[in-house]
């Protein structure tokens, strides 16, 4: 669920990389849409009825399972859409795509620095070092801190976008899925639940976090969740960090941008566009979001 700001930056070095073509259009008249999009499927993460329900969660689903079919039942969906509502959809879609590419080549990284640790200071550290990676991300990609931008702005989508982002995840969802369904209301109540959670989180001074630690540690005997707050704690990892994150993340910026060649003959094409789905789900791959390896 953290790191928003992270894959955020990757959206915007992505924008920049991208020509004056019909891709770079859309998403600039859509730009919210495509921000959203950055949070991927974590999404399924901020909502918190799900955190009792017994089988596999949907956002773990996502993020570990059938990820290329995922994408070509969004695209395929987006196919049979209006073509102003194929707009919004090709935005976010975009977005997605830079979340995949950013998670499956920097996740490694931080669960490998993580790995070491029992289960409770494993998310301890996941959590700290990815929200300390997100204040550098934030100062040399952005040039601002956390606490001086406003994510719930950024994501702030309007009535036909979050409708047409809605019926996009549902049917993708419901279509790649066995099991529980979700339905678009289910969808629309999760897109409410992130701009809730985000306002919760919100911890400009840092204090929120330092009352929950207390109350974590107190009730738990761990600080697993305490680094989920948004402020500018970077959790004592330095520049050096960053520079061996930054790798990755570079490395991720590269590949998306070869992607999203692909995705822009795919649009571009007019007519029957299997052939070019066909091979930019080929070029997007079938990889986890967590270790980055090809699904056997």
């Amino acid at each position: 669920m953290p790191a928003f700001f992270t894959h955020y930056a990757f959206c915007v070095d992505n924008y920049k990389k991208l020509k004056n073509n019909f891709l770079k259009s859309i998403i600039k008249e859509h730009r919210k849409a495509y921000a959203l999009g950055a949070i991927g499927p974590d999404i399924f993460f901020y909502y918190f009825p799900d955190i009792r329900r017994k089988e596999k969660k949907p956002g773990n689903l996502l993020h570990e399972n059938f990820t290329q079919r995922f994408f070509e039942h969004m695209l395929k969906r987006a196919e049979i859409m209006p073509k102003k509502k194929q707009r919004i959809a090709y935005a976010y879609i975009a977005g997605f795509i830079c979340h995949y590419q950013s998670d499956v080549h920097c996740h490694p990284f931080v669960y490998e620095e993580s790995a070491w640790a029992n289960p409770h200071i494993r998310n301890e550290k996941h959590f700290a070092l990815e929200g300390a990676m997100e204040v550098y991300c934030c100062y040399e990609r952005l040039h601002r801190l956390p606490t001086e931008l406003d994510q719930r702005s950024l994501i702030k989508i309007n009535k036909e976008e979050r409708n047409v982002i809605a019926t996009l995840l549902a049917d993708a969802y419901n279509t790649t899925y066995i099991g529980v369904k979700q339905s678009k209301l289910r969808i629309q109540r999760i897109l409410w639940f992130v701009r809730a959670v985000i306002w919760a989180l919100e911890d400009k001074k840092g204090r929120k976090e330092r009352i929950w630690t207390r109350l974590e540690k107190w009730f738990t005997g761990y600080n697993e969740t305490a680094p989920l707050f948004i402020n500018n704690n970077t959790y004592a990892y330095t520049v050096e960090d960053w520079y061996v994150f930054s790798q990755y993340y570079k490395k991720g910026l590269k590949s998306c941008e070869n992607i999203m060649l692909y995705f822009t003959e795919y649009l571009e094409k007019t007519g029957d566009k299997r052939r070019m789905r066909s091979k930019l789900l080929e070029e997007l791959g079938d990889e986890s979001y967590h270790n980055g390896k090809i699904f056997s």
